[in-house]
């Protein structure tokens, strides 16, 4: 899955040439009725896209957004019925709240689709920044919206910092892995554990081949070339799901995610 907000959109790969772009809102945080299907061919170059502005948009018994209604073909005016779920995860917001002091941009909360629209705002609004300080998280409420805010850290090439009275755990030690450079204060606490769950298997039950792993892997990869699936394998096996282990210097120094 690819996520984006600009243009006031949700842009979801669903194939390697299709793309769902739902409507989003995102100040309130919360997708809109419209809905595009669009089928591309070699670099950005569409070849068909189906669209509607008023299409139904109700949640079901869950929370998750359903979609239905008929979308038209932007040349022939051929239609298309469509009904589709959004998983409400997607867009969760989460808590956290950014705050910008002269070169520093410091995050607090938990991750979500607001993190990113947060960084996303402050890369854009505030150049001067340089440093991320990330205070306190149990972590992000989706992580395929976190790597991507990762992505957008490290895109920015923003160095990352947890200070002494720091404590960031789970999904907040997958962001902070994106600064191109990455300093913890003595007393600075990283939390790392499992993620839960496939089909009810926790991750670190899982084969280290599941595809499940995917996302992560080459999220961490990127980050961390020389030691990111050695890292990602040793969060899983550090602590459960319903656990946390606070990684030692040693640790921390061992797959580079402080770095010299």
């Amino acid at each position: 899955m690819d996520f984006d907000t600009d243009n006031g959109s949700l842009v979801l790969r669903y194939l390697e040439h299709f793309f769902l772009v739902v409507g989003f809102d995102a100040e309130r945080l919360e997708p809109l009725p419209s809905v595009s299907i669009i089928e591309t061919q070699g670099e950005n170059v569409v070849v068909n896209q189906y669209a509607s502005d008023q299409v139904s948009l109700t949640t079901d018994a869950v929370g998750d957004y359903v979609y239905s209604g008929t979308l038209k073909h932007s040349r022939n005016e051929t239609e298309i019925d469509i009904s589709l779920v959004l998983n409400s995860a997607v867009i969760e917001g989460g808590s956290s709240a950014l705050t910008v002091s002269g070169t520093d941009a410091t995050v607090i909360g938990d991750l979500g689709t607001a993190t990113y629209v947060q960084l996303r705002d402050m890369i854009n609004n505030h150049p001067e920044v340089t440093r991320l300080i990330l205070q306190e998280s149990s972590g992000s409420v989706n992580d395929a919206i976190n790597v991507h805010t990762g992505r957008l850290v490290r895109n920015a090439n923003l160095t990352t910092h947890v200070p002494a009275d720091g404590d960031i755990n789970s999904g907040a030690v997958d962001l902070f892995a994106a600064g191109v450079q990455r300093t913890v204060e003595e007393g600075g606490k990283l939390g790392v554990h499992a993620w839960c769950c496939k089909d009810g298997v926790a991750a670190d039950q899982l084969p280290r081949n599941d595809t499940a792993h995917g996302t992560q892997l080459t999220y961490f990869r990127e980050m961390l070339p020389t030691t990111g699936v050695d890292f990602y394998f040793f969060t899983l096996e550090a602590a459960p799901f319903d656990g946390i282990h606070v990684m030692t210097q040693e640790e921390r120094v061992r797959y580079k995610l402080v770095s010299e």
